[in-house]
């Protein structure tokens, strides 16, 4: 299985290269992402790649940033949203200050993310490398938000929390050998 993961990673690299889709050129990039990069950098070895606008099956998975580690695949998810949100069971709802009730809020992140973990399921299942894990993280960059979460099916990370979750996801039991 992991020869099979390692040919999926070099067939994302081939695809990122024909269709255009790289790294973020220094000058036009987000100071979040770039934290984000420097965080990962410090934490991970180049055996865990970071894949940048991973697109398979003519878009219907996008996920801006893939790391790919021995514990499995998380597509990460920059949010720069602020203010008050609620999550619950994949429901995303934010507060109506006026009328201190959640309302339900649009786009939703939380199915956002589950639709494109379902979606590279089924294609690294197509390619013989089902069981894979797969996890989505959204992190939150704006220090003006506030997430009321309740059974969540996506991990919700606070911008000044990445640090401690990315040291979690370097400590993660592998799942995948090296080679």
């Amino acid at each position: 299985m992991t020869m099979k993961l390692l040919q999926a990673v070099d067939d994302w690299f081939s695809l990122e290269k024909s269709s255009g889709s790289k790294r973020p050129e220094r000058g036009r990039q987000n100071p979040h992402l770039q934290r984000i990069e420097q965080i990962l950098a410090g934490v991970f070895d180049h055996n865990a790649p970071l894949i940048y606008s991973l697109s398979l099956q003519g878009g219907a998975i996008q996920a801006p940033l893939t790391l790919v580690t021995l514990s499995g695949i998380t597509l990460l998810y920059l949010d720069q949203r602020r203010g008050v949100f609620r999550a619950r069971s994949g429901e995303w709802e934010q507060l109506d200050e006026r009328r201190k009730r959640y309302r339900p809020s649009q786009p939703n992140p939380l199915e956002m993310a589950m639709s494109q973990v379902a979606a590279l399921r089924a294609y690294l299942a197509e390619q013989g490398t089902a069981g894979v894990g797969i996890q989505a993280v959204i992190i939150f960059t704006d220090p003006g938000i506030h997430i009321e979460a309740e059974e969540s099916q996506v991990r919700l990370v606070y911008g000044d929390g990445f640090p401690r979750f990315a040291a979690q996801l370097a400590r993660a039991r592998p799942t995948l050998t090296g080679e």
